[in-house]
C-alpha cells in the first residue's frame, strides 16, 4: 500500500511509525511544512510542501513563533504541492491535525475527487467531557458525509474517563513504540538514583519547579542525579533555558543536576539507559511520547495527569500519575528514594506494557484496521 503522510513537521513520535508501516513493506512518503530541530530521518526523510511566498515572508519575520502552529496556518502553493500529491501516487493520506491546517483544506477536497482514502489523526482525546455544537457538526460532516477515518493515540486526560462522552467515530490507536530494552532487564537495586526528564524548555513544562522540587530530594539522597534535556529552537526557549541553568547554580546543584539542550534524537536513548525513573511535570500536553520512550528503556514514569499519554501509565504499577505542585513532585520522587528496589519493580513492568499491552503490533494491527474498514 502507498501510504501518504502529511504533518506540520516530522515529530519524533512518528519513527517508530514510520519504520514499522516500511518494515511491512508499505511504500511510505512523509511531506511536511517545515523541519524542526532534533528530528531522526534514520528511516525516512521528508519531503518539504513549498509555502506561498507571502507565508514564507511571514515565517522570516515572525522567529519568535511557535513553528508547528506557523505550519499549520501557513499557505502551501496550491499547484505545487497537489502535483507532488499527485506525483506519489497514494492509496491513502494521513492527515495530522483533521481538517484544521491550511495544507489540509487544500487536499482534501483534491483527494475526494480523486478518490484517494483519507485518514484523520489527532492527539485529541477520543473520550471527552464536553462537545459543542460546531464541533458535533462538524464532525459529522467528515465522518458521515465525506466517510473520512479518524484515529488518535490519546484515550482520555486524567486519572480515568468516568462520565465521559466516547467519540465512537474516532479509534484509538496508541503511539508505535518498539522496546528498547530486553528481557526483565536484571537490573540491581540501585545505590543512586538517576532521574530524567526530557521536554522543551518552556513553561509548560515545570523545569523550574522540578528543579525545586530535586533540591528537597537531595536534602534525603545527596547521590541522586536528575538530567533535564531539552529543546531550544527559538528565542524564548532559550531564554527559558538559561533561566533554568542560573536556577541550578543559584541552588549549587551542579553535581546533581544536568541541563542538556537540542540534543540529537540518536543520543537521547544513552541517557534513558542510564536512568531509573522519568519524570514529566508538564501541563497542558497533547500527547507526549517520551514516556513510552522511558518505559521501552525500562524505566519508572512519573506523569502529570494534565497529559494525553499518562493514561499509558499502570498508576501505581509502573509510576505515578500525579497533579502536579511541589509537594505531589516531591512525594512521587521521594517514593523510589525510600524504596529504591520499586524503581526495577516498576521499570520491569514497564517493560512489559511496551511488550505487550502497548505492543507495536497491537497499534500496527489498529491502524491497519482503521484504514481498511
Amino acid at each position: 500500500m502507498r501510504i501518504l503522510l502529511i504533518a506540520p513537521r516530522f515529530h519524533t513520535n512518528q519513527v517508530s511509525f514510520v519504520r514499522k508501516l516500511i518494515e511491512e513493506k508499505h511504500e511510505v512518503g512523509f511531506f511536511v511544512m517545515v523541519h524542526g530541530s532534533c528530528e531522526n530521518y534514520k528511516y525516512l526523510t521528508p519531503v518539504t510542501i513549498p509555502i506561498s511566498n507571502i507565508s514564507q515572508l511571514l515565517l522570516r519575520k515572525q522567529k519568535t513563533n511557535d513553528i508547528a502552529r506557523f505550519a499549520a496556518n501557513a499557505m502551501p502553493k496550491p499547484i505545487k504541492y497537489l502535483a507532488m500529491v499527485k506525483s506519489f501516487r497514494p492509496d491513502v493520506i494521513i492527515i495530522r491535525g483533521a481538517s484544521t491546517p491550511v495544507y489540509a483544506k487544500l487536499l482534501i477536497p483534491f483527494a475526494i475527487i480523486r478518490g484517494v482514502k483519507i485518514v484523520f489523526y489527532t492527539q485529541g482525546p477520543k473520550y471527552v467531557r464536553s462537545i459543542n455544537r460546531f464541533r458535533k457538526i462538524h464532525d459529522w460532516v467528515v465522518t458521515k458525509v465525506l466517510k473520512i477515518k479518524w484515529f488518535t493515540p490519546v484515550l482520555y486526560r486524567g486519572i480515568n474517563n468516568d462520565n465521559c462522552i466516547d467519540l465512537n467515530y474516532i479509534d484509538y490507536v496508541p503511539f508505535f513504540m518498539y522496546p528498547k530494552a530486553k528481557g526483565d532487564l536484571n537490573r540491581k537495586t540501585p545505590k543512586a538514583l538517576h532521574f530524567m526528564c526530557v521536554g522543551k524548555y518552556e513553561p509548560r513544562k515545570n523545569i523550574k519547579l522540578l528543579i525545586e522540587a530535586f533540591e528537597k530530594i537531595i536534602l534525603k539522597a545527596r547521590n541522586s542525579k536528575l538530567t533535564i534535556i531539552g529543546g531550544c529552537d527559538k528565542i524564548e526557549r532559550e531564554r527559558y533555558y538559561e533561566e533554568c541553568l542560573q536556577l541550578v547554580r543559584t541552588k549549587s546543584l551542579e553535581k546533581n543536576i544536568m541541563l542538556l539542550k537540542n540534543i540529537p534524537y540518536d543520543q537521547v536513548g544513552y541517557y534513558y539507559s542510564i536512568s531509573h525513573i522519568i519524570v514529566m511535570p508538564s501541563v497542558n500536553e497533547p500527547a507526549s511520547i517520551s514516556e513510552m520512550e522511558a518505559m521501552s528503556y525500562g524505566l519508572a514514569v512519573i506523569s502529570s495527569s494534565d497529559n494525553g499519554s499518562a493514561h499509558y501509565i499502570n498508576n501505581s504499577k509502573n509510576g505515578f500519575i500525579i497533579d502536579v505542585s511541589l509537594n505531589e513532585l516531591v512525594n512521587s520522587m521521594m517514593f523510589y528514594i525510600t524504596n529504591p528496589e520499586q524503581a526495577i519493580v516498576h521499570g520491569v513492568e514497564s517493560l512489559r506494557l511496551i511488550n505487550e499491552d502497548l505492543s507495536i503490533k497491537q497499534s500496527y494491527k489498529k491502524l491497519m484496521n482503521v484504514i481498511n474498514s
